[in-house]
């Protein structure tokens, strides 16, 4: 039978460490904290994916209206730069933006 300690002993192991970008190290976690959609019930396309930040949005300003939130507390308003109307949420799932369907501009993690 191998002895594994001293098979082992015998090779000299250098680990190496690369840093990762944002959305290599949410892939590899399993996805992102936040993910927009143009339609109910995370149905649609996919806005934008998020784990962390701020955002004022761009090409999905006034069009989202479902969110899946997996992690963290996000505020929604309606005015660019997190003024205006908002709802925050904290729980996690997938949440229709009732009364900010297709009026969202700014997205905020807190």
């Amino acid at each position: 039978m191998l002895n594994t300690k001293e098979y082992f002993n015998q090779f000299d192991v250098t680990f190496a460490v690369e840093e990762l970008d944002n959305e290599a190290a949410a892939t590899i976690q399993g996805g992102y904290d936040l993910i927009v959609y143009d339609g109910y019930n995370g149905t649609g396309e996919v806005l934008g994916e998020f784990n962390f930040g701020k955002a004022v949005l761009g090409a999905g300003n006034n069009r989202i209206s479902s969110v899946k939130i997996n992690a963290g507390r996000w505020k929604f308003s309606d005015w660019y730069y997190y003024s205006g109307q908002f709802e925050e949420f904290t729980n996690t799932g997938t949440i229709n933006l009732d009364s900010l369907d297709n009026r969202t501009s700014s997205i905020q993690r807190f």
